[in-house]
């Protein structure tokens, strides 16, 4: 058994590729809501209370085709008012690709506007989550954690003392 778990681990290890991708790019999204907000260049206003309100309506004048629900957030050092809308129909082809828009602090002006998926930092959550190949890639994601754990449990089962005798 000692010997067909360690042939199990080093084949895994050997041609385990997949997981440094997974690796690298889940290591960098450790930084997503600063490497965000650093590359937006959005408002440098702090501190003031959010006016939700203003920044719903807001919405709703500047995108009058997009009527379903918009999901409104809070970033971090509340420098803006990020908000998606997840019913696109030009990206409906894309498994997720809601368009991202940023408000000032106030509600009344758009920062930025992306699409998710366009730009770097979901670009890269993009590859962690299917490696860029839609659900196929989401499926091969969910095998190669399985194959990470059985590479884990090998690894701890190879490694762990032997018995003694006498």
């Amino acid at each position: 058994m000692a010997k067909i778990t360690r042939h199990v681990h080093l084949y895994l290890g050997t041609y385990w590729r997949f997981t440094r991708v997974i690796a690298l790019t889940g290591s960098i999204l450790v930084y997503y809501p600063d490497l965000n907000e650093n590359i937006s260049n959005l408002s440098t206003e702090t501190a003031k209370p959010l006016n939700w309100d203003t920044a719903y309506q807001t919405l709703k004048t500047h995108y009058p085709d997009k009527q379903d629900s918009w999901r409104l957030e809070t970033s971090k050092d509340k420098h803006c008012i990020p908000a998606r809308y997840y019913n696109q129909k030009k990206t409906v082809e894309h498994a997720f690709a809601p368009l991202m828009v940023w408000l000032s602090l106030d509600g009344k002006h758009i920062l930025r506007e992306e699409v998710w998926g366009n730009y770097f930092v979901t670009w890269i959550y993009n590859v962690h989550f299917s490696l860029l190949a839609g659900n196929t890639g989401t499926i091969v994601i969910g095998y190669v954690v399985i194959g990470s754990l059985i590479l884990l449990i090998s690894g701890l089962y190879a490694w762990r003392p032997k018995k003694r005798l006498g």
